[in-house]
């Protein structure tokens, strides 16, 4: 039926009098809008606000990109995939989780982090702080030194600090003491931060600080810091124009400061709402299903298959207008029920498992009916899942699922593309560089005159790390080392070659044998033989099945209004 309508309004669009002022293109029977357009040009074009500059070769280029998204959409949805289980699971999953944080947002978060908190954060954002810090790790905190307790940790942490101020350096203090594993080399330099970077505790006894100051002991997950403050500078980044973009990920910064309260008031609104929409976790459905679970565990396995449809339809739990099957709960686990089910076979851990998914679906349908997963910018992100999975299933579909990796195919492919099996020739490789054009030269005559080259390298080498290794590059090829390789290979194996300049300097070289190249055989490449195949396969099914969609779905374009964009 749907692919009669999508034929029928091909026909009316030839004849069609023209778009809707906002609509950039009709692609079948979809439209791209004049914001979804603009949306994508802002990603691809992030320094610019206004778009009538880029040059409309390149608009052109960007809208039939999403022209090409849009005409798989539509396949997909004629294959009927808006009714694919997997896919409808998905994004109800996605749809229930960002529209419940919307709603614990605004419950919870919006009532106990004030405004001028907000703002005051917001503030402190003008100014960035160099610091230093010295962490004193202990048996419990996340950067551990098994040495000491919590107790004697804050001790010594105080002791440092006292130093400090009495004048001793807090770099070495920090190569000493520190439990960072970065304070050896950056002897507890952290450089620059801004209000947001750091845990809060941290940030928070930094910007306390005046210049030259150092703090007392601070408590975080990592341990207790010791923190100099060495310098404050303005933030070139910060504009007030920026308070509303920044203002939900710092209200949400700030919100762990209030964690344990908002935890217990969302828990109390949890079970108030449960009771309003009579929500009831069905016990026997949970003993029944853990039942099937151990039968299915003792025989064919957890698979999603093996589940009849009469098993994945159980409803688990019920409140006023939805309900939790215990479908859903296959399809979260998948083929990776095996793994989980020690869970699944505990009737403990399975009636936990229930109530948690049950709460969060109760949630996400309380947010549902209060429309919040029509606010724009949700609504845009659950379009865009929306779409992903559409176009990652029907490609599944027409194209991944199409490829046949047979041995006779595999071998013709081999057989036709020997170069690409190759293994490159390579040449063993000595050098010895030197700064200097007259240092080079003396090595060469002594190498010339039989001295050992490994020992010269030892000796004279100024590159540190080949010295060590006695000039030894190993087997190279042609552009295996840039501006020694190609020399090496112009000389030829076994060979003494005079200085040539290298980088900032002079190298000698010495060659030793040569690898001749050679075709590897079918088995040894075949891993590469198939990858390379599978990636022809795949360009020439999407090639074709696009040339089809183009053929199958009526693209207008709205010039007017592209021009303007």
């Amino acid at each position: 039926m749907r692919q009669f309508l999508v034929a029928l309004v091909g026909l009316l669009g030839l004849v069609s009098c023209g778009m809707s002022p906002d609509t950039v293109a009709e692609v079948g029977d979809l439209k791209i809008t004049q914001e979804e357009y603009k949306d994508v040009l802002s990603r691809r074009f992030p320094k610019l606000k206004e778009f009538t500059t880029v040059d409309l070769k390149e608009k052109r280029v960007v809208l039939n990109q999403l022209i090409n998204g849009v005409l798989k959409i539509n396949a997909a949805l004629d294959a009927g995939l808006d009714e694919d289980p997997e896919i409808n699971y998905k994004y109800n999953r996605r749809r229930t989780r960002i529209t419940t944080d919307r709603l614990f947002e605004r419950i919870i978060i919006d009532s106990l982090v004030p405004e001028e908190e907000i703002r005051e954060a917001f503030n402190k954002r003008k100014e960035q702080l160099k610091v230093s810090h010295i962490l004193i790790g202990f048996n419990s905190s996340e950067v551990k030194n098994e040495k000491r307790d919590g107790r004697n940790a804050y001790k010594l942490a105080l002791e440092i600090a006292q130093k400090a101020r009495k004048g001793q350096s807090f770099e070495q203090l920090a190569v000493k003491y520190s439990d960072d594993p970065s304070a050896k080399t950056n002897k507890g330099m952290l450089g620059f931060f801004t209000w947001g970077d750091m845990v809060p505790a941290f940030q928070d006894a930094a910007y306390g600080l005046k210049k030259g100051e150092i703090s007392d002991p601070v408590l975080t997950r990592y341990g207790y810091h010791v923190i100099l403050l060495h310098e404050r500078r303005p933030n070139k980044g910060w504009k007030e124009s920026l308070y509303e973009a920044q203002k939900r990920e710092i209200k949400h910064s700030l919100f762990r400061n209030y964690n344990e309260t908002g935890m217990k008031h969302w828990q109390v609104i949890v079970e108030k709402e449960k009771k309003k929409y009579h929500y009831k976790r069905i016990n026997s459905a949970v003993l029944e299903f853990n039942s099937i679970i151990k039968e299915l565990d003792k025989g064919p396995g957890l698979k999603p298959d093996n589940f009849s449809e009469a098993q994945k339809n159980i409803v688990l739990v019920k409140w006023d207008g939805g309900n939790l099957k215990t479908g859903e709960l296959i399809l979260a686990y998948g083929n990776n029920m095996d793994r989980y089910k020690e869970g699944l076979l505990s009737l403990s851990r399975l009636t936990k498992e229930v109530d948690t998914r049950g709460e969060s679906k109760l949630f996400g349908f309380m947010a549902i009916r209060l429309g919040i997963d029509k606010e724009p910018d949700l609504a845009r992100i659950l379009k865009l899942y929306r779409n992903a999975l559409l176009t990652r299933k029907i490609e599944q579909i027409e194209i991944r699922d199409k490829i046949i990796l047979d041995q006779d195919s595999l071998r013709a492919y081999y057989d036709a593309h020997p170069s690409e099996f190759e293994l490159p020739a390579e040449i063993e490789i000595y050098h010895i560089y030197c700064e200097s054009e007259a240092k080079a030269q003396k090595v060469y005559q002594k190498a010339r005159a039989g001295a050992d080259f490994k020992e010269l390298a030892k000796r004279y080498s100024d590159d540190k790390f080949y010295a060590k290794r006695g000039g030894y590059a190993g087997f190279k090829t042609r552009n295996g080392m840039k501006g020694v390789s190609e020399v090496a290979f112009e000389h030829g194996p076994n060979a003494l070659i005079k200085p040539v300049p290298y980088r900032e300097g002079w190298v000698v070289i010495k060659t030793g044998p040569k690898k001749e190249r050679v075709l590897r055989s079918f088995e040894d490449a075949y891993n590469q033989i198939r990858v390379k195949y599978k990636q022809l396969q795949l360009r020439k099914l999407r090639a074709a099945w696009m040339e089809k969609l183009k053929n199958r779905y009526t693209v207008k374009i709205n010039e007017e209004l592209l021009e303007k964009i």
